[in-house]
């Protein structure tokens, strides 16, 4: 965040991404750190019930920046599989 060129809102300058957050916890299960994956995916979850499947969320509010497209396939399926695994 002390970065010049870090951006809440700017795509891939800040925000929180559900592809990203999905394959960093990917990363983590693979390491064995399974509690931190899980909380990562289930942060992701409670994110996207809160706001809907968009495409990159501001990382300090949580909402839909506004360039961000609503309703985006790779953060709504993503979302699908981190529900499916944690049901």
């Amino acid at each position: 965040m002390r970065d010049p060129d870090f951006s809440e809102t700017r795509m891939w300058r800040g925000p929180v991404w559900v592809n990203t957050n999905w394959l960093v916890a990917q990363g983590l299960r693979r390491q064995g750190l399974i509690d931190k994956a899980e909380r990562l995916e289930r942060a992701t979850l409670e994110l996207v019930a809160a706001q809907g499947p968009n495409e990159y969320f501001r990382p300090d509010t949580g909402v839909k920046p506004p360039r961000a497209t609503t309703v985006f396939g790779w953060s709504a399926a993503l979302t699908v599989d981190l529900a499916v695994a944690h049901s």
